[in-house]
């Protein structure tokens, strides 16, 4: 008995997503280690603030993501190998052990990954905006909304209840990622609009050389989390029109969900990243450096020159110390 094509094609979409699965678990492995030896370097350097909340953050985001590998590869094995002779095959075991107990475990880890992701990338957010709280509430509350709709899926799904309106199932899954891919969007932007702003400050105080560390491409794709929205983007568009292929970005977004904070936080252990110190320089300087209305040509020139040295002054500083850093540091970032 030939197998439907609907049935081939999430087959196809599981193996591809849990390879690339597979590969990003391992980036995400090396990413933490360089983490932990960074901040096991830096013990004793006190000019890298919340060390210890970046190693638990850390390593609460790689245990969460562990789980979530170890259960696809088990529930992989199980429907192409354990059970696939089995009356029915696979397509009998996708339709009775879509929520086992360790799927449904499996599903909380990612979830709760997922929340925490968010949240960190709000707390970036509200550290690139000067610690504006305005800019985060938006994304907040999105996030809350979010996890209480996960909640709701996963006591659906644990006590294999159906909520019914009009005589259908009430998918609490489409809602659900429609509103964390919204956060990652707003989130992104804000982040990649405030990093141009902020990249033009430090390109005009110490030059568009030396401004690179803190404004180029990966610079912007990494604190804004870029792939990971667009591969969330490119999750929830075929999952909420029902198609097996979102299987695959399901599985990637879920993996760049725990690798873009732990990347960011990298990047800030090794004096890359943005940083609530530099960025309040720069709020500072920028302040600093008007021109005194009805100077005279040349003493507006003078202050001017005085002005940029001032500007420069204490962003060198922070480029002083990623240089300093960086000579005995090596990362992938």
């Amino acid at each position: 008995m030939s197998e439907p094509d609907t049935l081939k094609v999430f087959e196809h979409s599981w193996y591809i997503g849990t390879v690339f699965n597979a590969i990003v678990y391992g980036i995400n492995l090396t990413v933490y280690f360089q983490i932990v030896q960074n901040l096991f370097m830096a013990r004793k350097n006190n000019a890298i603030p919340l060390k210890k909340f970046y190693a638990a953050f850390s390593t609460v985001m790689i245990l969460l993501v562990t789980a979530g590998v170890a259960v696809a590869a088990v529930w992989g094995e199980l429907m192409w190998i354990t059970d696939r002779d089995k009356p029915g095959g696979v397509l009998l075991f996708l339709a009775t052990e879509t929520n086992p107990w360790y799927q449904i475990f499996s599903r909380g880890c990612t979830y709760t990954m997922v929340l925490l992701a968010d949240l960190f990338l709000t707390y970036r957010l509200y550290i690139i905006w000067a610690s504006s709280y305005r800019v985060v509430v938006l994304p907040l509350i999105i996030s809350i909304a979010a996890f209480a709709l996960a909640i709701l899926q996963l006591v659906m799904q644990g006590d294999n209840l159906n909520f019914f309106r009009d005589g259908k199932v009430i998918n609490f899954g489409t809602p659900y990622y429609s509103l964390t891919s919204s956060v990652n969007v707003i989130v992104t932007l804000l982040i990649v609009f405030r990093l141009r702003q902020l990249s033009k400050e430090v390109a005009g105080a110490i030059g568009n050389d030396s401004a690179k560390v803190y404004s180029n491409i990966s610079a912007m794709v990494i604190e804004s989390a870029a792939p990971y929205t667009l591969t969330a983007i490119a999750w929830i568009v075929p999952y909420a029109r029902g198609n097996s292929t979102s299987v695959a970005f399901g599985l990637l977004s879920d993996e760049l969900s725990c690798l873009s904070p732990l990347m960011i936080i990298l990047r800030v252990l090794n004096q890359k990243g943005w940083n609530q110190n530099l960025v309040s320089q720069i709020e500072t300087g920028r302040m600093q450096f008007k021109t005194p209305v009805g100077s005279a040509a040349t003493a507006e020139q003078d202050n001017i020159h005085v002005r940029i040295e001032e500007r420069a002054g204490p962003i060198a500083d922070e480029r002083m110390k990623f240089e300093e850093w960086n000579s005995s540091s090596r990362s992938i970032v």
